[in-house]
């Protein structure tokens, strides 16, 4: 009697929980959206919760900032279509600017463009996000305009699946996604699944510009970044006199292809980075580039590991002055002037990687008068081939070790070049 009223009240409570979905799903199925209009002369305020659909394009918008979002839990659909400027009115600013503290915002289906031929009289910036929290700014289509999205200070921003091209560089602006700050310990920013290319300027920037503000967990993953006449990534911290700035950014599983610069840069005191299982080819200088500021008191943790580099102009990877960085299981081949080149570094780790149709495989410059210049390095079971050297040791004062690679159908295996004092 027990078990059937058991399976009695089961079956009951089952019910509900069935009814209940329905119910819900019935009524989700039954929001309806508002439509609303812009105005071509002045701010349109989204100030009331809830869904919107935007009901008509507007090229001629002679104002500052075209739509201003107030209000939190929103959703604004753009429908696909344009917004875009008058080309009497000069420096406009933000064509979607979400104002600072506004959360749980969507953003999605805008074609947001540039229609004049004076860049100085297009938007400044695509999409704006001011110290918000929980944005999804999803399926865009923005270009010429100076910057494609600007987050500053956001926490749990979303930006997947947008197509930004043709961002313009005015005085040193001209970004896909420019990443600004971002504070210590709250939600990460993540770029997934868009098209970033022809930008006169980098991809992507992430960007400390107070010197000390940590910028968690930024992950880049799964974009294709081309033809930008910059970086495709760069990572950076403008304030380099501070030695405290501290990234965790994690870049994967881009294909980052025929920039003008480097594919993936990392300058000023960035740290703590992941780079891992990126496509990396066909960049003007080298496929990744580090460049950094401090000396061997830098502290962190940085990977590269698992990247495909091929055909990049001068080198796969470039390093200097760089501490510490685990350089592991990458792939390299016919970069123009060598696979890996450390120059005045320290505590580099380079292993297991399979490097090939370079002039040099791995390539260690070292400057016997800056301290630490690649001391603590081991350079070991890499698989070189088909280049003129396999590795090149410039300063055979330091502390470098050197084992158990595999070099073949080279001219000179290992080559050891002691300094000039």
């Amino acid at each position: 009697m027990t078990d059937k009223l058991s399976k009695s009240i089961g079956k009951k409570k089952a019910w509900q929980v069935l009814l209940l979905l329905v119910l819900i799903a019935g009524f989700v199925g039954s929001v309806q959206a508002t439509s609303f209009s812009v105005n071509p002369g002045s701010s349109t305020v989204m100030s009331i919760p809830g869904y919107w659909e935007l009901n008509g394009p507007l090229d001629n918008f002679n104002s500052t900032n075209c739509i201003i979002v107030t209000a939190s839990d929103i959703i604004i659909d753009g429908k696909g279509y344009s917004l875009g400027t008058n080309p009497l009115i000069l420096n406009p600013g933000a064509a979607i600017y979400l104002s600072s503290g506004v959360k749980n915002v969507t953003i999605e289906n805008f074609n947001i463009n540039g229609n004049n031929a004076d860049s100085q009289k297009n938007f400044n910036w695509s999409i704006w996000a001011d110290n918000t929290n929980t944005v999804w700014l999803e399926n865009n289509v923005l270009s010429n305009t100076r910057v494609g999205i600007l987050v500053d200070w956001g926490q749990n921003i979303n930006i997947n699946d947008n197509s930004i091209s043709n961002q313009t560089n005015i005085s040193s602006i001209g970004t896909g996604i420019l990443i600004r700050n971002h504070a210590p310990g709250t939600a990460p920013i993540t770029i997934v699944d868009n098209t970033i290319e022809k930008n006169i300027g980098e991809g992507i920037i992430v960007q400390d510009t107070e010197g000390n503000i940590d910028i968690p967990g930024v992950k880049i993953i799964g974009n294709i970044i081309r033809n930008n006449t910059f970086d495709g990534i760069l990572l950076t911290n403008s304030n380099p006199s501070l030695n405290t700035g501290t990234y965790t950014t994690i870049s994967c599983d881009n294909t980052i292809e025929n920039n003008g610069l480097n594919g993936i840069s990392i300058i000023k005191n960035s740290r703590n980075y992941t780079i891992d299982g990126n496509t990396i080819f066909g960049n003007s200088l080298g496929g990744i580039n580090e460049t950094q500021t401090t000396g061997p008191t830098f502290s962190g943790r940085n990977l590269i590991i698992n990247n495909v580099l091929t055909g990049n102009l001068i080198s796969g990877m470039v390093f200097n002055r760089s501490y510490p960085v685990d350089i592991n299981n990458n792939t390299l081949d016919r970069n123009t002037v060598s696979g890996i080149n450390p120059t005045n570094s320290g505590s580099l780790v380079i292993h297991q990687n399979r490097i090939s149709n370079s002039p040099s495989g791995i390539d260690v410059n070292l400057n016997p008068y800056i301290p630490g210049s690649c001391d603590n390095s081991l350079i070991y079971s890499n698989t070189i081939s088909n280049g003129s050297t396999g590795i090149i040791n410039r300063n055979t004062s330091r502390s470098i070790n050197i084992y158990d690679n595999i070099i073949q159908n080279t001219g000179v295996g290992l080559q050891m070049i002691s300094p000039i004092h």
